[in-house]
């Protein structure tokens, strides 16, 4: 089996800056590279989690099947000046208002507007 890289073992403790290398790394996904460039690095890339993806899709923003497909999309619309907060606003959104099950449609400031793709039960 073949061993991943350990950030203290293998790369003396450093963060790494490159998506690529900090994918390598056991346990972080493309999301987590994408946050840690973006915050520590000031990368312009965008971490989509589920929630992103699950809020852009139903918005109409995307029509993807994998965040990683959401992600490219988001990376040629998002002006680069949002880029490194946008996981975090539509994180917080998707979580408190467009939540992945019975989202609060009610009390959406975009109720009017959101053409609520796939969503079968509301509140």
């Amino acid at each position: 089996m073949k061993k991943l890289p350990n950030a203290l073992d293998d790369f003396g403790g450093k963060v790494l800056d490159k998506i690529e290398d900090l994918i390598g790394l056991s346990g972080v996904g493309r999301k987590t590279a994408n946050v840690v460039a973006a915050v520590a690095f000031g990368k312009l890339v965008i971490g989509v989690d589920t929630h992103v993806h699950k809020v852009m899709n139903r918005a109409g923003f995307a029509k993807t099947k994998v965040p990683e497909e959401t992600e490219k999309i988001l990376n040629e619309f998002v002006s680069d000046k949002y880029k490194r907060e946008f996981n975090f606003l539509v994180v917080a959104f998707g979580q408190n208002v467009c939540t992945l099950i019975s989202p609060k449609c009610s009390e959406c400031a975009f109720k009017d507007e959101c053409p609520k793709i796939n969503v079968r039960k509301k509140r």
